[in-house]
């Protein structure tokens, strides 16, 4: 069974990983690229509420059941999270008309 306070921490990172999409938004104002601009603010908040959601969902359970993380949480943490980046990075590429990926192709890109 996942801790909780695994998932609270992958609530964390999702909202992290939406703030570091903002200066993003600030290059396609800057070169004019308004479908990409949509395509961003539609990943920011994906992601953001995705995070707020696992974040509150564990919240209270985290705080009156408190334990600490053992290595095993460590790592089943590094592992999703790396997971649950990749997934939410994907979101701009797949989103966007100037690309046409598909979801794989779009998860291939913010994976490598």
């Amino acid at each position: 069974m996942i801790n909780y306070k695994v998932i609270n921490i992958l609530g964390l990172i999702c909202m992290f990983l939406s703030f570091s999409m903002i200066p993003s938004i600030f290059w396609c104002m800057y070169y004019n690229e308004t479908l990409d601009l949509l395509s961003f603010l539609k990943s920011i908040s994906i992601t953001f509420f995705s995070g707020l959601l696992l974040y509150l969902s564990t919240y209270i359970k985290v705080n009156k059941h408190y334990k600490d993380l053992t290595s095993k949480d460590g790592f089943t943490v590094v592992t999703l999270g790396w997971v649950t980046m990749a997934i939410f990075s994907a979101l701009p590429y797949y989103l966007s008309s100037s690309y046409n990926f598909s979801f794989v192709d779009s998860f291939f890109e913010s994976m490598s």
